[in-house]
C-alpha cells in the first residue's frame, strides 16, 4: 500500500501543479507545448508505474475493482455536471494507469516462457490494427473526432473516459493521447521482459513505451490516427529476440499462433472491406 501511494503521489503531484496554475504563464508555441507535456507525462507515467507494487491475486484484484468504481464515479459525476474538467483529466487519467498496471502484471503473470511473448505482440498488433481498419476502435475513433472537433457542449462520449490524457499549455482541455489498452499492452511487454531479466529498455525507457512515445508525437505532427501497438510490438520484439535466446525458441504451436492467428484477422478483415 505504501508503494501504491508514493507512485499516486509521484504522478498527482507535479500534475496538479501543472493544472493549479494552468493559463498563469505567457503563450508558448503550440508544438513546443505538446513536445513538453508529453514527454514529461510519459517520464511520470514510467515513473508511477515503476513504482507500484508487484501483482498480487488478493490485493491486485481488490485494487482494480477499487480502480472500477473510481471510474465509473467519475462517469457518472462528470456526465451530471458535478465535477470541473481538470478534475476530471486528473484523476482519471491516474486511476486508469494504475488500472492499467495492475491488469498488465496480472497479465504478465500467466507468461511462463519468453518465446510466449512472440505470439502474443503479434496477435496484439494485428488485432488493433483490424480494430483501427474496420472494428470498435474506427468507430470510437470517428466519434471522439467528432466531439473535439466540435463545439463540444455537453458531457464528452463514454468512450473519452478510457482514454489517457494529459494538459497541455495553450489547450483549453485534456489532451488525449492513447487508450488504456494500449498502456496496458505496455505495462505487460515490460513486465513480461522483466520477469525473465531480459532488459528492454533505453536510458531506462521501456522499448514498448519508445514505440508508443514515437506513435504519440506522429500521431500528432501527421494529425493521423496512429495505432499504438503495432509500434510497440515493432520497437519491443527486436530487443527481446536480440537479447534473449529463449526468446528465439519457439515451439510449434508459437509458430502457429504467431502466424496463422494473425492471418486469420488480415483475412477477415479484408473480407470485410470487399464486401
Amino acid at each position: 500500500m505504501q508503494k501504491l501511494i508514493l507512485a499516486c503521489l509521484a504522478w498527482a503531484v507535479p500534475v496538479g501543479i501543472v493544472v493549479l496554475f494552468w493559463g498563469r504563464f505567457p503563450a508558448i508555441p503550440e508544438g513546443v507545448g505538446v513536445a513538453v507535456s508529453v514527454v514529461g507525462f510519459f517520464c511520470l507515467m514510467f515513473g508511477t508505474l515503476a513504482l507500484m507494487p508487484n501483482f498480487n491475486t488478493g490485493s491486485g484484484t481488490l485494487l482494480f475493482v477499487a480502480c472500477l468504481a473510481v471510474w465509473g464515479l467519475l462517469l457518472l459525476l462528470d456526465r451530471a455536471g458535478h465535477l470541473p474538467w481538470e478534475i476530471v483529466g486528473l484523476v482519471g487519467t491516474l486511476n486508469l494507469i494504475v488500472a492499467s498496471g495492475v491488469v498488465g502484471r496480472a497479465l504478465a503473470t500467466g507468461v511462463t516462457r519468453p518465446a510466449e511473448l512472440v505470439p502474443v505482440s503479434l496477435v496484439a498488433m494485428a488485432a488493433d490494427l483490424a480494430s483501427v481498419t474496420a472494428g470498435p476502435t474506427q468507430k470510437f475513433a470517428g466519434i471522439l473526432e467528432h466531439y473535439y472537433t466540435g463545439p463540444m457542449t455537453g458531457p464528452p462520449p463514454v468512450v473519452d473516459y478510457v482514454l489517457i490524457k494529459i494538459p497541455v499549455w495553450g489547450a483549453p482541455y485534456f489532451m488525449p493521447l492513447f487508450g488504456v489498452s494500449d498502456l496496458v499492452l505496455l505495462v505487460f511487454l515490460s513486465a513480461g521482459a522483466g520477469k525473465f531479466k531480459i532488459n528492454d529498455r533505453f536510458f531506462n525507457i521501456p522499448a514498448a513505451g519508445l514505440g508508443l512515445l514515437v506513435g504519440v508525437f506522429l500521431a500528432h505532427s501527421t494529425s493521423l490516427f496512429i495505432p499504438g501497438m503495432p509500434l510497440m510490438v515493432l520497437f519491443f520484439l527486436p530487443v527481446v529476440l536480440f537479447q534473449s535466446v529463449e526468446a528465439r525458441q519457439l515451439t510449434t504451436s508459437d509458430w502457429v499462433y504467431s502466424i496463422v492467428f494473425p492471418g486469420i484477422i488480415i483475412i477477415g478483415v479484408s473480407l470485410f472491406l470487399l464486401s
